[in-house]
């Protein structure tokens, strides 16, 4: 994502600030707050954002909550004011109790030499819950066991 300000820099791996009129909150999963520079849910409301489903109001009394919308993405706003996104809700892995978003290892993967492709879904674990599994395309020259083994020293 790069981000397009209307004000400002752009930067790449950011989609910006919030568009004028548009309020964005990043809230943990009891819908508080978070810090800037901490991850969470973001929640929108503005002119330009729904306000409803149309004949579904299952879908609404979750997707709403106080006149925000639960975008279901995943992300951080910088002290400055510049929103990443992370990833979705629905993405999330939690793996012995820790939030794991699969993204963040994809993109990982696909900075080292070789990797052409790389995709991470979390699988059933007895012990964890849940655990990330890398899917990777790569060169035949690709040493698998380094490639993990430096993958994990920068998790």
């Amino acid at each position: 994502n790069v981000s397009n300000p209307y004000h400002g820099e752009r930067r790449p791996g950011t989609v910006g600030f919030p568009l004028p009129m548009t309020s964005v909150r990043i809230v943990d999963e009891s819908m508080r707050d978070v810090a800037d520079g901490t991850s969470g849910e973001l929640l929108v409301r503005g002119p330009n954002v729904c306000r409803g489903y149309w004949n579904r109001p299952d879908t609404e009394a979750t997707a709403f909550v106080e006149g925000w919308f639960r975008t279901g993405d995943v992300g951080v706003r910088a002290l400055d004011g510049y929103i990443t996104l992370e990833g979705r809700r629905s993405d999330l892995i939690i793996s012995g109790g820790f939030n794991i978003y699969p993204r963040e290892i994809e993109e990982l993967l696909a900075e080292q030499p070789g990797v052409a492709e790389a995709a991470v879904v979390g699988v059933q674990d007895a012990a964890r819950g849940e655990v990330p599994v890398a899917y990777v395309v790569c060169g035949d020259d690709v040493d698998l066991d380094a490639l993990g083994a430096t993958v994990r020293t920068q998790l």
